[in-house]
């Protein structure tokens, strides 16, 4: 979508990916226990972490409540007013 606008992000994120992607690769041949313990577990670990946070923050969250209602109550916990 951003890319038929003619936006510029759209290729800076697709470089930015391709040189994430080729570094881990990098890395990974170098020496692959190496980057299993200071790339993969400690991504595998945060990402665990926030899912699990995410999780327990919406535990019980009604979700079969109307769009406008979940917009006020999303304005009112990022305001802080409950």
């Amino acid at each position: 979508m951003l890319h038929a606008q003619g936006d510029d992000f759209y290729t800076k994120s697709c470089r930015e990916w391709i040189v994430v992607g080729l570094s881990q690769v990098a890395l990974l041949l170098l020496n692959w226990r190496c980057f299993f313990v200071y790339v993969w577990a400690p991504h595998f670990f945060a990402q665990w972490g926030i899912v699990s946070m995410n999780m327990l923050q919406h535990d019980g969250c009604d979700v079969n409540v109307d769009l406008d209602s979940r917009c006020v109550l999303l304005r009112c916990t990022e305001s802080g007013c409950g």
